[in-house]
């Protein structure tokens, strides 16, 4: 009876431990720490098993050497962003931004989609309004890296599909 008491107890300890740790991103915060990894799994989600790896490594490698580096004058105006699909299709583009509005504009062979949120038109929270050229519309939240212009979001479309966003020179510039 003792070893059944210790065996639940240790059960529900180790339970508890994987629950709390769902790794999911709280897109309702400002910044949060996203790992480099968490960027090389988004964006490298459409590639066969076997080059996946390094997809993921030269993603994080990116990332670090890319934090070193100090941001150049005027970099601010425009930064890289992808649109990644839950079928691992990737829209690129760019985005820009400032704590009052923001705009992106994703696109590849098939599709073009953008997004935008402004507080000086009425918006009363950061919430993506986007369209696409295949007739789809979604709505997408982003949260900031605690590192600087690298993020991540997450794209809701009306037909009920989704997708991710991943922006920032650090976070994207690695596979563009």
């Amino acid at each position: 009876m003792k070893q059944i008491a210790i065996s639940l107890v240790i059960s529900a300890l180790v339970g508890t431990g994987c629950a709390t740790q769902t790794g999911e991103i709280d897109y309702q915060r400002l910044t949060t720490h996203i790992e480099p990894r968490t960027y090389g799994e988004i964006l490298c989600r459409g590639q066969r098993m076997l080059d996946k790896h390094t997809c993921v490594v030269a993603v994080m490698d990116h990332y670090r050497q890319t934090g070193l580096e100090p941001n150049a004058p005027g970099s601010a105006s425009q930064r890289p962003l992808v649109l990644v699909l839950d079928d691992g299709t990737l829209l690129t583009g760019h985005y820009l931004s400032n704590p009052f509005a923001a705009w992106f504009n994703a696109s590849n062979e098939q599709s073009q989609c953008r997004g935008r949120y402004s507080a000086f038109y009425g918006d009363t929270a950061p919430i993506f309004r986007i369209r696409c050229t295949d007739g789809r519309t979604a709505t997408g939240t982003m949260i900031l890296d605690l590192h600087g212009h690298n993020g991540l979001g997450e794209v809701t479309f009306d037909d009920g599909s989704s997708g991710d966003l991943v922006f920032g020179e650090a976070a994207v510039g690695g596979i563009l």
